[in-house]
């Protein structure tokens, strides 16, 4: 809970009465955040998620998640800046596989790797 007092010259606001406010806490330069589709969670509970490595083969990253923005995942560690996150083809790319990294191209559908034998997409 937080209290508050500011301006009300209109007298819009009448003693009792509530509002709902966003305030920005904070601002994290370093934070990364991910599309939730690039991100799935092993039986223990664990976040996981598949990257294209500089060599592109695939790695498997253990992830530390903050909290959902939106259709995203606020993401605080397991990933760097630069990592290409695979977003598609999750069930047919595994660890080591080596993979063509295309631009994921958000809303499209359409995204970013893709292996030599069945399809992965990345980001």
């Amino acid at each position: 809970m937080l209290r508050t007092a500011f301006p009300n010259p209109g007298k819009l606001l009448l003693p009792g009465m509530f509002v709902r406010v966003i305030l920005e806490e904070g601002v994290n330069t370093a934070a990364i955040v991910v599309p939730q589709q690039g991100v799935t969670f092993s039986p223990q509970g664990e976040a996981t998620a598949l990257v294209a490595q500089a060599d592109d083969t695939v790695a498997l990253r253990l992830l530390t998640i903050d909290r959902a923005i939106g259709d995203q995942w606020l993401v605080t560690d397991g990933l760097t800046r630069g990592d290409r996150l695979i977003v598609e083809g999750l069930q047919r790319a595994k660890p080591g596989m080596t993979v063509k990294v295309v631009a994921f191209a958000a809303g499209a559908g359409k995204a970013a790797a893709k292996t030599e034998s069945p399809t992965a997409d990345a980001n």
